[in-house]
């Protein structure tokens, strides 16, 4: 039995090691020179604050914001939920892109059309993919 525990301590050192460089590499902030200036920790608790932030348009109080700030945190930090990848990535930041995906509507007019075509561009510009309906034009 000793072996197995061995190798389930191996394991999870692997995985705790993958998971590590992960997030260095893709979600936790750097500065203008490429180094890692927020811990896993702070990371969390960023995404978690910007996220219950947004209760605050619906009426949500204070003591309630940080509530569910503390909540999604602990939900974060236990593995048993994470948000995608731009979530990770942008909670905080100015622009705040927190989806990956867009479908955009495409108007049945010159102006219109342009208008996607320039909201295609602001997406993208920002890492965004982009979808379009088709339902509004003419056939």
């Amino acid at each position: 039995m000793e072996n197995g525990n061995v190798t389930t301590i191996n394991n999870k050192k692997i995985v705790q090691n993958m998971r590590t460089n992960i997030l260095r590499r893709r979600y936790l902030w750097k500065d203008t020179n490429g180094q890692v200036v927020e811990t896993v920790d702070q990371m969390f608790r960023r995404v978690a604050k910007h996220v219950a932030g947004a209760e605050a348009k619906y009426g949500a109080t204070d003591t309630q914001i940080k509530a569910l700030e503390d909540e999604f945190c602990q939900l974060m930090k236990s593995g048993k939920f994470l948000p995608n990848s731009p979530t990770l990535m942008n909670a905080g930041r100015e622009n705040g892109m927190l989806s990956a995906c867009f479908t955009l509507p495409i108007e049945d007019s010159i102006k219109g059309i342009f208008d996607t075509v320039k909201y295609t561009a602001l997406i993208q510009k920002a890492d965004g993919v982009t979808s379009f309906s088709l339902d509004r034009l003419r056939l």
